[in-house]
């Protein structure tokens, strides 16, 4: 589940770049997605179908010879625990920035976000923190990339 919308995340990211890159000076979209999906719960070892709606801003802008924004998700969603049959909660929240030169093409991405699942019962909720930073060169080479994987807590 975190992998498919983290992708989605940077997708969005990339895509206001090339949006503002390409000659429009601000950039801002507030928007609402549903979601449905199954991911498996390591807390409580069952799978859960969730659905709920996801809510995305997205700014960017140029300064000069610089582009920058942000983008920042949240995830509400509700599902049943396909074995249990216990009601779950989930919510991400992610955000995200950006800047890049237009020039050389030099650029930072960093990402940091939170996935959080509640069900009733004990150790049954679920927090996993998630953290990427990325430095681009003007050659395209990633000279930082630190990714912390996330990490799930049951409590």
């Amino acid at each position: 589940m975190s992998g498919r919308l983290a992708r989605a995340f940077v997708c969005a990211a990339l895509l206001s770049v090339i949006v503002v890159s390409s000659g429009q000076a601000a950039l801002s979209t507030n928007t609402w997605v549903p979601s449905s999906f199954t991911f498996f719960d390591q807390c409580t070892g069952e799978n859960v179908a969730v659905s709920g709606d996801v809510h995305v801003l997205v700014t960017s802008g140029t300064s000069g010879t610089n582009v920058a924004g942000t983008f920042h998700s949240d995830f509400q969603a509700t599902g049943i625990g396909q074995s249990s049959r216990l009601k779950y909660e989930e919510h991400v929240v992610a955000n995200s920035s950006f800047t890049a030169s237009l020039i050389n093409g030099e650029a930072t991405f960093t990402f940091v976000g939170r996935i959080t699942i509640t069900a009733p019962g004990a150790n049954n909720n679920q927090t996993s923190p998630i953290y990427m930073h990325t430095t681009v060169n003007a050659n395209g080479d990633v000279t930082s990339n630190t990714i912390d994987a996330p990490t799930i807590f049951c409590q």
